[in-house]
């Protein structure tokens, strides 16, 4: 890169600083805040460095549960990458601690530790010897919830340096691996709500490696969907080193969008990129921007791919997809197009998109509840308008004192005439792995959604509606802004229920029940079903038929006493009298039980065994008669004979 560029870069950068600062969200509701570029949060090179990027905290003896996004461009290869970083501090301890690489065009890991130094919490990225030129680190997002400082003052203070000197003895925990796991380009999928999340899918991907023109293109890997998707979608362009990340979705049905919604999550162009929704082939396809526009060793990845009410297999949507550059012109397949995915408007209030026809609310009013003191009942959320059409998304944050234990979740369903359909429940984060079941009913015609038990107990309990996304509603959209209600309902209110999802664990997360080692996945708690949603007791349990190669069921007590001289054989006529009248052999199930029942394969093998041993013992017994009835008979035989020769001889 020339110098003119390095310079002009750099100022580019200071002003998008500058403006990041006034993007401060300010938003105290129970002890939540959200901080776009704080102050101190950045540091730019212009020579070749060595070190780990060294991130510290503003406050000494923090009480802090915080999340940070850093962004990342290194000149020495020209890669980039986005990065999320969490974790609670207390005293200068580390706990909760989890970050993992969001974006990057270069596949490298970087491993985070965590520390204190002074008496201030610090994270550190990489190794002391990693080498850098040019450069660029920038705190993009922080959010912090239940501190001890006011929560404003966390929007300055922030330090980023290069540590080239071995902080090892600062450090309290390290994650060393910030890739996606091994089963990331797998399906994680949830049968109660019919739904499939992909990351990175097989063929979502696009390396551009000189200066290209075209619309970016994404194909579907199947044609006559009957789908409901939504794609994550990262780019950066190496032409003017922006890159912007983008939620893109939509319903699809031979050919025919509907419920399009499209929206930038994060630039650092503030350039707008309209997408086109229609067909190709008879396969869906998604354009986003023209088929004009140029880039520069383009890099394109469909980072998350989350597929509901699908006509084909949910797994087979991990492979297949195509990810291009379109430079002809694609009108004439073009069913839908929305103009403008940035956001209009502050992003603490209401987002609108006119095109779409979707909000998304930041800290709606009402809800939010405080609780104090020891309390019982189910988390209780009451919509603001009663007959609703709507589709929406809430992501909720509960804290309770009972336990010291807090999660984030997602919520989501389709409301009308206070009948709930497509609707999905998933934990985002928890540091308990606790379960909790999400209800879907209506009350004095109010759609109204429950978290957890009637019996549920709390203490100090703090819920906040951090976020709603609402698509496709009756009312005017602003109007969903305020009117939430968030009460504990600790009266039966089973009446009221239409649709329950039982399990809202992820059913793949390091955070909660899934552990991971090198290539191998752990389950240490609960139970896991497939093709049911009720697992009883079973630590597996699948409804349908398993296909292997082997199976080995570890057993005791292996029927080989059978053979012992004191084991007591049923005689046969008793063995007959039994099935005679019993109609099954003994110690073997009965049918109706088998079938009401089923059957333990371990248990049965053992029977069968069993019964085959003493069929053995049977057979043995009945040689011996046989030999000595042969025997016998080989007497009388010698005996008719001598008296046939004698009878001769008179």
């Amino acid at each position: 890169m020339t110098k003119n560029k390095q310079t002009f870069f750099l100022i580019s950068l200071f002003v998008l600083l500058i403006i990041g600062h006034i993007q401060l969200i300010g938003q105290t509701q129970n002890g939540v805040t959200s901080i776009d570029f704080p102050g101190g949060g950045a540091y730019s090179s212009t020579s070749v460095q060595t070190g780990a990027i060294k991130i510290k905290l503003p406050y000494s003896n923090e009480y802090s549960t915080l999340k940070m996004r850093v962004e990342v461009y290194n000149f020495l290869d020209n890669t980039s990458f986005s990065m999320w970083i969490s974790g609670f501090i207390y005293s200068d301890s580390w706990s909760r601690i989890s970050a993992q690489i969001l974006a990057s065009n270069s596949g490298k890991n970087y491993k985070v530790s965590y520390g204190a130094e002074n008496g201030k919490g610090v994270v550190w990225i990489g190794n002391h010897t990693d080498t850098w030129t040019s450069v660029k680190v920038e705190l993009a997002e922080v959010q912090v919830s239940h501190i001890r400082y006011t929560l404003g003052d966390w929007d300055d203070g922030w330090e980023i340096t290069l540590d080239n000197q071995d902080f090892s003895s600062l450090v309290s925990k390290t994650i060393s691996s910030t890739l996606p796991k091994s089963p990331i380009q797998g399906t994680i999928r949830n049968s109660q709500s019919d739904m499939s999340r992909i990351l990175y899918p097989g063929g979502g991907e696009y390396n551009g490696s000189n200066t290209e023109t075209g619309a970016i293109k994404i194909k579907l890997p199947y044609d006559n969907e009957y789908t409901t998707l939504r794609l994550r979608l990262e780019v950066y362009n190496f032409l003017d080193n922006t890159s912007f990340s983008m939620w893109v979705s939509g319903f699809i049905y031979s050919n025919s969008w509907s419920r399009i919604s499209a929206q930038i999550l994060a630039s650092n162009s503030g350039k707008n990129y309209k997408v086109s929704y229609g067909s190709e082939g008879g396969k869906g396809v998604i354009w986003i921007g023209n088929h004009t526009e140029t880039w520069t060793s383009v890099k394109v990845q469909i980072a998350e791919v989350m597929v509901s009410h699908v006509q084909y297999a949910m797994g087979n949507w991990d492979d297949g997809w195509e990810v291009s550059l379109e430079n002809q012109d694609f009108s004439s397949q073009v069913d839908k197009t929305i103009g403008s995915t940035l956001p209009l408007a502050a992003i603490h209030k209401t987002v609108k998109n006119s095109e779409s026809n979707m909000s998304r609310i930041l800290y709606p009013g009402g809800g939010e509840y405080n609780g104090s003191g020891d309390e019982t009942g189910a988390i209780k959320i009451k919509l603001p308008y009663s007959n609703e059409y709507t589709t929406m998304r809430i992501r909720l944050e509960v804290y309770n004192f009972l336990d010291n234990t807090s999660f984030s979740m997602w919520i989501s369903g389709f409301t009308y005439a206070d009948t709930w359909s497509r609707i999905s429940a998933q934990l985002l984060a928890s540091h308990s792995g606790q379960n909790h079941k999400v209800r879907y009913g209506s009350e004095n015609g109010t759609g109204v959604i429950w978290i957890g038990e009637q019996t549920s107990n709390w203490k100090d309990l703090k819920v906040e509606m951090a976020e709603v996304l609402i698509s496709h509603v009756q009312y005017a959209m602003g109007n969903w802004d305020d009117g939430w209600e968030i009460t504990l309902d600790n009266q039966d209110f089973s009446a009221n229920v239409s649709k329950t999802i039982s399990n809202t664990l992820p059913l793949a997360s390091a955070q909660t029940v899934w552990s991971y080692t090198n290539d191998d996945i752990f389950f240490s708690s609960g139970n896991v079903a497939i093709g049911t949603s009720n697992p009883d007791t079973f630590k597996l349990a699948v409804d349908g038929a398993i296909k292997a190669k082997e199976i080995r069921v570890n057993t005791t007590n292996w029927p080989d006493y059978v053979f012992e001289s004191d084991y007591q054989l049923m005689p046969l006529k008793e063995v007959g009298q039994f099935i005679e009248e019993h109609g099954h052999l003994p110690n073997i199930p009965k049918k109706k039980e088998a079938e009401k029942e089923g059957v333990q394969v371990g248990a049965l093998q053992k029977q069968l065994l069993q019964k085959i041993e003493e069929l053995t013992l049977y057979l043995l017994e009945f040689e011996e008669k046989f030999k000595q009835m042969e025997m016998e008979n080989k007497t009388l035989k010698l005996k008719i004979k001598a008296l046939e020769n004698q009878n001769k001889e008179k």
